[in-house]
């Protein structure tokens, strides 16, 4: 085809492809030659026109004259139609004479020069606008990249899909080549080569052509020949006619292409019709997909008994067949064998080294002759077999050979730091590496070990390994001392790792590596071969090879579950483990902060979990009891753990005490470590941050009776004593809060939702606790808190008169700009009551007055200034307005507020969260000492760390997502519900009255005007 590239020079890109469309479409037709010229032809292109191309010797040298009859060939000596006559020329050389073979190495004869006619006309160049210009680049070509802007007609041809078992043997995957073949009058052409593209899919009238050749196209990659390897354009190179099917897409495409009935094998000169083996009326037919063939090596025992000859054979479903049979057999998990004009899907088990084997055996001595091995060397090969990487199913005689079992496997993994190397110290820092692996019974199986069975009898350890686990075990209590002391010098990276080295300084069998165990075991089948090559006579006699059979039956052979392995691996990837980069194939390595979370996921799958070479051990569920002293509740709490010594019970100040230093396990009695209920800490976080954390118990005050109550509302109590069961039935009897109706010394009418606050108020006093009354803004949180102080002194009046009990004044501390505001409601809606403005210089002759008041109104910088006086005087009810100016429980307004001395206590916000969640601790402080614990536990709770250091930061899984955590949130407002009653104007729309709008005009005096007008 060189000559043809040597012509290329003298066609422009434009011509080549337009030239190469016109044959590849099969519009160049090729006539006989006459009087001398080397070759003829018609070409046709889109809009039905016809031109003739000829090909004649130049006449001196090798040269050839080309003519075309085209506009284009008359004014450039060149054109389209002659490249795609010299394309069908190169592309079917068999019609070529002799005379044409002779000038191969032709050049095109030079043009004649055409002398230019003088005119006398000047020639003037019409300048075209650049709008012009600009569309002519978006004019439609007649080649165009684009095949979905290419309009062709179709054509009636039908596609044949060829299956070349030669070339598929090359590629090891099934080769594809596309012809077509067109109606004649006896029925079909015989098939010819059918080259595609984006445009000649296009002009397919089958859709499942269409489809196919898509699916060819863009799934698979093409067998490469002489031209597209040498051609520069790339619409042409795109023209194939021959693809090698991707693996993973092999058994869909070939089943799709036998469907359509035109899916034929090449045999030689012939085409065999191929179908698939579901047709086989032979097989029993069944709804469900019916099992691959799949690759067995069978055993058989000789006449004469004194050996074993091994053949391959393929089965399936009590079918049996010759390995040499197939016409073609394809590996991989997608597989396929091809047999009496059939296909079927095949499995080699992961053995296709095998199958490849056989192939090129074949191909060298056309038949493969069985493997035969002598009874004496049958231990050394079935050894060596069963250690092979790959390996297909076997078939040995009863009498010969090892028993096959199959067991469940236990998965495991072993947690400890990463190797603290200098190249990986710094992107290894924070994190730990775990191995995964497997027991089969006694044997243990690491997820890149190779092979499909594992022998599940392994040698007892040799006395010198029992003398060092004896010496080790007697040196652990003795060196425990000084080992602490290194790990309590080393970071705990280090520690570990001194761990993980004497771990591999005692390395045994199990955790030798797959390299080692084939190494060794070749060395000793080498020095078996030695001693049998030395004392032959002596193997014989004694009967060696009898024992060695004997041994080799007692051998038990477990077959290694790939797939669950794979499905586990594939598993703690979700929790956020990953690839570790120094090796891939063993180790795995994730954040510490994640350790709980991830060994908890770990025991509840049933993983069996190692850190620092201890067995880590998950809690059963908590025991809570709760009982009672003389002013607090005491709640008891264990968790069991299972351990080799039996049933473990930690307490919960223990474990609380664990966690609030930062660990995540603590240890156990038989050396084990305990995993920390992660989970119901994080549940039952406010509850242990509010218990005061006693020796064995945790300490409630009275006021946090409901708050228990609600937080272990969940929670099965093993125990409640009398006077707590009470708490909780008081509590749980109270059916919800009932609007009540203010008393008659308020003078004014309450809305609904008004009312519904006063039963609220009541409510807070039965139980004696002090509450957040948040309604929005403009829902009368003034009018609510008068109407209630208004109930009280109409009560302590009718008590007075009863008991003799002096009446308290109530105070009311606001911000400054509200305090006249307060004053002027109370006149407005409780005009009966004695109202005091607590200000000015005269504030010490005032506090001499209170008894006779029953409101008091000052400021919180007066509270401030003035508490160590105002905390000698009783109050009813201490009412702070806006209390959010007391959410730094560190400021002097929140610590005077603690200071008063009242009997109940209420605070009026809008906003009682403005910044996080705890503001409320401030708040709760004033309300209900101690109700929320201590500020900086409360504090760590509200930033997510249960544990009592920093705060943790978020878990990611192994999509870089925030693993879920316990909603701290959610946990306080569920406590904190029945003592906040918030409302928005939203919920109360119905309730409120409707908006007055009114305009008022008002005029501006001439200087305003002025100053107006300048703006």
């Amino acid at each position: 085809m060189s000559w043809l590239l040597a012509w290329q020079p003298y066609f422009t890109p434009r011509m080549r492809m337009t030239g190469r469309a016109h044959q590849t479409n099969e519009r160049v037709q090729r006539v006989p030659v006459e009087n001398g010229t080397l070759a003829q032809f018609v070409i046709t292109n889109e809009e039905a026109q016809t031109f003739e191309v000829e090909l004649a010797p130049g006449g001196s040298g090798n040269r050839v004259a080309v003519g075309c009859t085209c506009d284009q060939c008359q004014e450039a000596g060149m054109c389209e139609h002659i490249y795609a006559g010299l394309v069908e020329l190169s592309e079917h050389p068999e019609g070529r004479d002799n005379d044409m073979k002779r000038v191969e190495n032709i050049r095109p004869a030079s043009p004649k020069a055409r002398k230019r006619e003088r005119s006398n006309i000047s020639v003037i160049t019409r300048i075209e606008p650049s709008w012009a210009t600009r569309l002519s680049h978006l004019r439609v070509t007649s080649i165009s990249g684009d095949g979905a802007t290419q309009s062709h007609l179709p054509v009636q041809r039908q596609v044949c899909y060829i299956l070349d078992p030669e070339a598929s043997f090359r590629h090891n995957s099934a080769v594809i080549e596309l012809r077509f073949r067109q109606p004649t009058r006896d029925g079909w052409s015989s098939p010819k080569q059918f080259k595609i593209n984006e445009q000649i899919i296009h002009t397919l009238t089958e859709p499942e052509d269409k489809q196919l050749c898509s699916l060819l196209m863009g799934g698979s990659h093409p067998v490469e020949d002489e031209w597209s390897s040498r051609s520069s354009s790339r619409a042409i190179a795109r023209s194939q006619s021959v693809f090698v099917l991707p693996q993973g897409g092999r058994q869909l495409l070939l089943a799709r292409m036998i469907s359509t009935g035109r899916c034929l094998m090449s045999q030689g000169s012939e085409l065999l019709p191929l179908s698939w083996d579901a047709d086989d009326p032979d097989v029993l037919q069944t709804s469900a997909p019916r099992p691959p063939w799949s690759l067995w090596l069978i055993g058989d025992v000789s006449e004469d008994e004194q050996k074993v000859g091994f053949e391959l054979e393929l089965r399936r479903q009590g079918h049996t067949m010759p390995a040499d049979k197939p016409a073609l057999i394809l590996s991989g998990h997608d597989g396929l064998v091809v047999y009496d004009n059939q296909v079927a899907p095949f499995y080699d088990h992961g053995a296709s080294q095998w199958i490849n084997h056989y192939r090129d055996e074949l191909a060298r001595h056309e038949t493969v002759e069985p493997l035969e091995v002598s009874m004496e060397d049958l231990p050394r090969f079935l050894d060596r077999l069963y250690k092979l990487p790959q390996i297909p199913e076997v078939d040995l005689p009863d009498d010969v050979g090892w028993t096959e079992q199959r067991i469940r496997p236990e998965q495991n993994i072993e947690i400890f730091s990463p190797a603290s190397t200098t190249e990986n110290s710094k992107q290894l820092k924070g994190t730990l590496t775990a191995r995964p692996w497997f027991a089969y019974g006694n044997a243990r199986v690491n997820p890149s070990q190779p092979g499909r069975f594992v022998t599940d009898s392994p040698a007892p350890p040799p006395p010198a390994e029992e003398e060092s686990d004896e010496k080790s075990e007697t040196q652990t209590d003795t060196d425990q001392q000084a080992t602490d002391q290194q790990a309590s010098e080393q970071p705990v990276t280090e520690a570990l790792e001194a761990n993980k080295n004497e771990s591999n300084s005692e390395a045994t069998p199990e955790t030798a590596t797959t390299d080692d165990v084939t190494e060794n075991a070749d060395t000793q089948d080498d020095q078996d071969n030695q001693e049998n090559a030395e004392t032959p006579q002596t193997a014989e006699t004694d009967g060696q090879t009898d024992d060695s059979t004997e041994t080799l039956n007692s051998q038990n052979l477990v077959r290694r579950d790939i797939q669950f392995e794979h499905d586990c691996l594939a598993w703690l990837l979700t929790l956020g483990m990953k690839q570790n980069p120094s090796n891939p194939g063993e180790l795995l390595s994730f954040s510490a902060k994640s350790l709980p979370h991830i060994v908890s996921e770990l025991l509840a799958h049933n993983w069996g979990v190692t850190a620092d070479q201890r067995v880590v051990r998950q809690s059963g569920p908590a025991r809570l009891s709760v009982s009672s002293g003389i002013d607090w509740f005491e709640l008891r709490g264990t968790v069991k753990f299972e351990t080799d010594n039996g049933s473990e019970e930690i307490a919960l100040p223990q474990l609380l005490a664990a966690a609030r230093t930062g660990r995540t396990m603590i240890q156990l009695s038989d050396g084990s470590h305990g995993l920390l209920p992660d989970d119901w800490l994080n549940e039952h976080g406010l509850l242990t941050t509010i218990g005061e954390l006693q020796e064995d118990h945790l300490r409630f005050k009275t006021n946090q009776a409901a708050i228990l109550d609600g937080l272990l509302r969940k929670q099965e109590l093993v125990s409640v004593d009398e006077n707590f069961a009470q708490a909780r039935k008081k509590l749980r009897e109270f059916d919800g809060i009932k609007a009540l109706k203010p008393t008659e010394n308020f003078d004014g009418e309450l809305r609904p939702y008004q009312a519904e606050a006063l039963g609220w108020f009541d409510f807070l006093r039965q139980f004696g606790m002090g509450g957040i009354l948040a309604d929005d803004m403009g829902l009368g949180k003034t009018v609510q808190v008068l109407a209630l102080l208004a109930s009280r002194v109409w009560q302590s009046k009718q008590e007075a008169q009863t008991t003799g009990k002096p009446k308290l004044p109530v105070l009311i501390v606001a911000p400054r700009s509200v305090v006249f505001n307060w004053i002027d409601e109370a006149e407005r809606f409780t005009p009966e009551l004695r109202v005091l403005a607590y200000a000015g210089n005269e504030r010490e002759k005032l506090r001499e007055s209170f008894k006779d008041y029953d409101l008091i109104v000052t400021s919180f910088g007066l509270m401030r200034r003035d508490v160590t006086d105002l905390r000698n005087n009783p109050f009813d009810y201490v009412v702070l307005d806006e209390a959010q100016a007391i959410k730094n429980p560190s400021s002097q307004s929140a610590k005077a507020a603690r200071l008063l001395n009242t009997h109940h206590r209420l605070a009026l916000t809008g906003t009682p969260v403005e910044n996080h969640l705890g503001d409320l601790w401030s708040i709760f402080e004033f309300l209900n000492p101690g109700f929320l614990g201590s500020s900086m536990r409360f504090g760590q709770l509200v930033r997510g760390d249960v544990g009592g250091k920093a705060a943790p930061k978020p878990t990611m899984n192994s999509r870089g997502a925030e693993q879920p955590k316990v909603n701290v949130a959610t946990q306080i407002a569920d406590a904190l519900k029945p003592f906040i009653l918030r409302r928005t104007k939203k919920e109360m729309l119905k309730d409120l009255p409707d908006k007055t709008e009114q305009t008022i005009v008002c005029e501006m005096e001439p200087a305003q005007r002025k100053l107006y007008d300048e703006l």
